[in-house]
């Protein structure tokens, strides 16, 4: 039988390993040309591990769109 101790020792365990690798996916997605936010959304409900794969998977997005003109110039030079 699993103690009390030991029950909340692995769901903290589990919960550190959750936040930890949700926190790469972001990363990832953002250099990838896609929404951080949304693949930690998917990273939280299926699996960092999961979505990190998704995202290897995936090419090269668009990237953000410029917030001004000026800006879309200064990247077109």
């Amino acid at each position: 039988m699993v103690s009390d101790a030991q029950l909340i020792f692995w769901l903290i365990g589990a919960a550190v390993y959750l936040v930890a690798s949700a926190s790469l996916v972001p990363f990832v997605a953002v250099a990838k040309g896609r929404s951080g936010l949304g693949w930690v959304f998917s990273a939280l409900i299926f699996s960092p591990l999961l979505a990190l794969i998704a995202l290897a998977a995936l090419p090269q997005g668009p990237g953000p769109e410029p917030a001004s003109p000026f800006e879309a110039e200064l990247q077109s030079r």
